[in-house]
């Protein structure tokens, strides 16, 4: 389905510059920069010259799989990376993301790698805490059906250990 989509959008792109190398190009862009090499420095690394790589950058120039390999491992990044966004379908498990989680993922690429970790570290925090919270209401509710005498599943009947008395202490 996703596969389809993609063949669909790429048949419509035609000539160079293109919307799909317009966009390939400016992520390969944002990526170097990121790594903080030249065009020089990486064009080297990729085994390509330092204007097929101006360009790559520029959507004037197609990049072949092996490049794109190469761009990959020395950049740091996944494949995908460099695919525009409006071509990738994002799922976790057989669930598509929702556009809310796809912005969070947008957010989080434009991060350098030091505020990714951060916001990993921030995530991680917020999600023990959520769970602690849970925790210590279940407790409490816990704790509370204990105090009042019988289990939950009594209280929810109306047959707790104590009723028709309206006193705890009385058997």
């Amino acid at each position: 389905m996703a596969l389809d989509h993609f063949f669909d959008w790429l048949s419509q792109q035609g000539n160079l510059p293109n919307r799909l190398t317009e966009g390939m190009g400016a992520l390969v862009k944002r990526a170097r920069l990121e790594a903080g090499f030249s065009q020089r420095e990486l064009a080297g690394r990729i085994y390509r010259r330092q204007a097929a790589l101006s360009d790559i950058e520029n959507g004037k120039m197609r990049m072949d799989v092996e490049t794109l390999a190469y761009l990959a491992v020395n950049l740091d990044k996944s494949i995908l990376y460099f695919f525009p966004d409006e071509l990738v379908t994002y799922e976790v498990g057989s669930e598509q993301i929702s556009d809310q989680e796809r912005k969070l993922i947008l957010a989080f690429r434009s991060l350098d790698q030091s505020d990714r970790d951060r916001v990993l570290k921030v995530a991680s925090k917020l999600v023990e805490v959520e769970s602690y919270i849970k925790e210590q209401i279940d407790n409490s509710i816990q704790n509370r059906v204990e105090f009042v005498g019988g289990s939950l599943e009594e209280l929810a009947e109306g047959n707790s250990a104590s009723e028709g008395t309206g006193d705890p202490d009385t058997p």
